[in-house]
């Protein structure tokens, strides 16, 4: 959280709006709404309230229905119901116009009980870099990072064993680093911040600084 919170949620906002079917999307609800019911739970519960108090506050309210636990959202003056309702996709619109944070949830394929792979079944990605996320939903991981030279030779056999080694209950994290030098921060597929198959790549003769761009890519790991 920073001075520019104010301004990226409006941004944020925006291109939910515009670009609604690219920035997203859930693959198999029935499979991946737990999974976000507990995420959205723990963050507007627990996590926002607890360690940024000046921006998000708790009330007890008294409703006909009964009393509810709701959240504030200091910045815009907005309540947000502690308790996940309604469908899946809503709630990851909602986690997607209070947090700057892009969510990608992956789980073990089903009915594979020996070394499943992960799939990617929902997520809510703002501001992807020069990925189309739609184009990864429903793919499981060595799929999606199909463009990335020698994955399949000298990466997917480690990544299956990171996620595989994984104890139940446990976090694991692991972040990438990666900078562009202009980009939107909406930047999907070709012609944005990565080059692919077929495309001329021209080397930059100048760069303005105050155009680079960096994002952190956090895998955050549970096994249940």
């Amino acid at each position: 959280m920073d001075k520019n919170y104010e301004d990226r949620i409006h941004y944020r906002r925006k291109i939910l709006n515009e670009h609604h079917d690219v920035v997203v999307a859930v693959n198999d609800d029935s499979r991946i709404s737990p999974a976000v019911r507990e995420l959205y739970k723990f963050l507007f519960g627990t996590y926002l309230p607890v360690r940024y108090p000046s921006m998000f506050k708790l009330h007890r309210t008294e409703y006909e229905q009964g009393p509810e636990i709701m959240l504030q959202n200091l910045v815009t003056n907005e309540l947000l119901p502690v308790e996940p309702k309604g469908k899946t996709i809503a709630l990851l619109e909602t986690l997607g116009k209070h947090l700057d944070d892009d969510f990608l949830l992956l789980l073990p394929e089903s009915n594979v009980e020996k070394d499943p792979k992960y799939v990617l079944e929902a997520y809510i990605t703002i501001c992807p870099a020069g990925f189309n996320p739609r184009e990864k939903l429903g793919k499981k991981l060595r799929d999606i990072h199909g463009p990335v030279p020698a994955y399949a030779e000298r990466l997917e056999d480690s990544m299956d064993r990171f996620f595989a080694k994984v104890e139940v209950g446990k976090y694991v994290r692991r972040v990438n680093w990666s900078v562009t030098t202009g980009a939107e921060l909406f930047a999907a597929g070709p012609g944005t911040t990565h080059a692919h198959e077929g495309e001329e790549v021209m080397e930059l003769e100048e760069i303005d600084i105050d155009q680079v761009r960096s994002f952190m890519i956090s895998d955050i790991l549970r096994a249940r």
